[in-house]
């Protein structure tokens, strides 16, 4: 009796000991991957532009003769230029990079 429970008593410790093995194998892999990563240079941040939508709504604004059409238009490009600005500023923020996105896309 005593072999029988010695034998069914292996099989979860081996288990287990395998199981451990995978994670440190798994561990081993993660922070190989990790300083791999840490070595490379940083890729620049890319800009943010207005975008076709926004350069179309430029374009229609400038030959729109509609004042609420207009209003909407002019609005609508105010936001798209807001939401350059508080991209502009996270990537100051983050980088340190100071670019000034709306004064590049606004002509």
């Amino acid at each position: 009796m005593a072999v029988g429970t010695l034998e069914r008593e292996k099989a979860p410790v081996s288990q287990v000991l395998q199981r451990t093995d995978d994670v440190s194998l798994m561990y081993d892999k993660r922070t190989t991957s990790l300083k791999t990563l840490a070595l490379k240079p940083p890729r620049p941040v890319q800009r943010v532009t207005l975008g076709p939508a926004g350069l179309l709504q430029r374009y229609y604004l400038r030959f729109c003769n509609s004042g609420s059409f207009a209003k909407e238009l002019q609005k609508a490009l105010d936001c798209m230029l807001i939401v350059l600005k508080c991209v502009n500023n996270s990537k100051q923020q983050v980088t340190g990079i100071i670019i000034d996105l709306a004064k590049e896309v606004v002509t």
